[in-house]
């Protein structure tokens, strides 16, 4: 693990990920418990982020289901649904979400040699715009960062 990164808080190493993905891939509203670095190799992605805050907004699953970590707000359109008939379902269904939450989301556009940053417990939303590759180095750290 580079110093540097020790500096900023890295304790301990997680894992290294490569993502490969083809344009139009959705990796949906969820949170990840660790700290990641994600840099942008090939291609483009697009990144809505929201602070850890703002997490009970999003009405995560429970721990012990097979979606543990994902929201149950799902804010990518389906292709069987006007995107006004989607958002209406959403708004009814989770109101925090919408009051709280919504309008809060930074966005990040990567393309190659770009990175971004996100702490543990971020919910986050990424689309791959066109083919893409991207190396994540996810960590742990014990100490506010």
């Amino acid at each position: 693990m580079p110093e540097s990164w020790r500096r900023l808080g890295a304790e301990a190493a997680g894992c290294t990920d490569f993502w490969v993905s083809t344009g139009g891939t959705v990796s949906p509203l969820h949170y990840d418990g660790t700290h990641t670095f994600l840099a942008q190799v090939k291609g483009r992605k697009r990144m809505l982020l929201w602070p850890a805050e703002a997490i009970g907004a999003f009405s995560p699953y429970p721990l012990g289901h097979p979606l543990y970590r994902r929201s149950r707000v799902d804010i990518q359109v389906p292709e069987w649904a006007t995107e006004e008939e989607h958002l209406a379902e959403q708004r009814r269904q989770f109101p925090a979400f919408f009051a709280q939450a919504a309008d809060e989301a930074e966005e990040a556009l990567l393309g190659p040699g770009d990175a971004v940053f996100f702490p543990a417990f971020w919910f986050h939303h990424t689309e791959s715009l066109d083919l893409s590759f991207s190396v994540g180095f996810r960590y742990f750290s014990v100490r506010a960062a």
